[in-house]
């Protein structure tokens, strides 16, 4: 009987949140994010979701990219879907956007950089992240 509860809160948790998120907001991100994923060389990970929090506080968004497991999950809040609302706006939204996502680059290197990682590793990641810039300014300069 607890693990039916359990499903049952979940499945009402997950609705509540489907309701306070923004469809239409939802749909234009993603066009943005499927973009900046190929611009940034990120289709080796093997997802990404874009979630809507209820707890984000004043943040727009937030970025969680789970090395080594390469899931990318962004999170937007209220604050995004006001700006959204605002056509003015939406210029800094996609840079917030791309902000995010120029984070899941280089969290490797931060993900190293806070454990025990060795002097070769944390070379490895840097030079993973140099490639990455590297792939990207190539296609902005042969455009």
């Amino acid at each position: 009987n607890l693990s039916l509860i359990t499903s049952t809160i979940r499945i009402v948790w997950r609705s509540l949140s489907v309701i306070k998120g923004d469809k239409k907001f939802e749909t234009w991100a993603k066009k943005h994010l499927d973009r900046y994923v190929e611009i940034l060389s990120l289709q080796a990970w093997n997802k990404y979701e874009l979630l809507f929090s209820d707890d984000m506080g004043d943040a727009l968004l937030t970025v969680a990219s789970n090395y080594p497991y390469r899931w990318i999950t962004v999170k937007y809040g209220a604050s995004a879907i006001k700006m959204f609302g605002d056509k003015k706006e939406h210029a800094d939204l996609r840079h917030a956007l791309l902000h995010e996502m120029v984070h899941v680059v280089l969290d490797e290197l931060k993900t190293k950089a806070q454990t025990r990682s060795t002097r070769d590793e944390i070379s490895d990641s840097l030079e993973t992240a140099v490639e990455h810039f590297t792939v990207i300014i190539g296609r902005l300069v042969n455009e």
